[in-house]
């Protein structure tokens, strides 16, 4: 038992030093402004490339006043994630969202509620040059009725993502050099104990 207390206090520090990570960044892609009414189209948003595991925490979704629901879908049109919007906000931000985003996934974020006669759609529109990108996310297109347009944003601005917290280079290094130094000093001491 003695010899076993002797590696807590060593063992704790090496966790604690593992476990050392870099705080969970935010990212914001704010996009452009968004005044002009969507008409014709069963849906609108934008379409994007997750480039990093991240969430999406939160957006401003620009609408023209009636609810809505907003989906994040798979390329594929299946929906991973959806959130009911109320009527009366224009500029309703959706936040506390904590979407889990996949490396290298494309996604669709969209308001697809099609009652709003007679237009269809309830969301905004303003123009954009793509790709629009920060270190989580690279938007591509904005969308209407699942067609890319690569001049027109849809419906969605401020959009705020997280990256996980990721151990540093310099944690990692200093971490394997402990716990190397921890087991040759292990080792050498115990050669010592049978020498003697």
């Amino acid at each position: 038992m003695k010899n076993a207390t002797k590696w807590i206090g060593p063992v704790v520090a090496i966790l604690g030093i593992v476990t050392m990570a870099a705080p969970a960044r935010a990212g914001i892609i704010v996009g452009p402004s968004l005044t002009v009414q969507v008409s014709g189209h069963s849906n609108s948003g934008i379409e994007f490339t997750a480039l990093t595991n991240s969430t999406l925490q939160s957006f401003v979704f620009q609408n023209q006043g009636s609810a809505d629901t907003i989906e994040l879908q798979l390329l594929n049109h299946t929906i991973v994630y959806s959130v009911a919007t109320p009527a009366g906000n224009t500029s309703y931000l959706a936040s506390g969202l904590g979407w889990a985003l996949t490396a290298g996934t494309d996604y669709y974020l969209l308001a697809t509620d099609t009652s709003h006669q007679p237009t269809n759609s309830n969301g905004l529109y303003g123009s954009s040059r793509f790709p629009v990108s920060d270190a989580d996310l690279q938007v591509n297109y904005g969308v209407f009725s699942y067609v890319g347009y690569n001049d027109a944003w849809g419906s969605f601005n401020n959009i705020v993502t997280e990256s996980a917290a990721v151990p540093e280079p310099s944690t990692l290094v200093a971490a394997s050099f402990a716990a190397l130094t921890g087991l040759c000093l292990g080792h050498r001491r115990r050669k010592a104990q049978r020498a003697s």
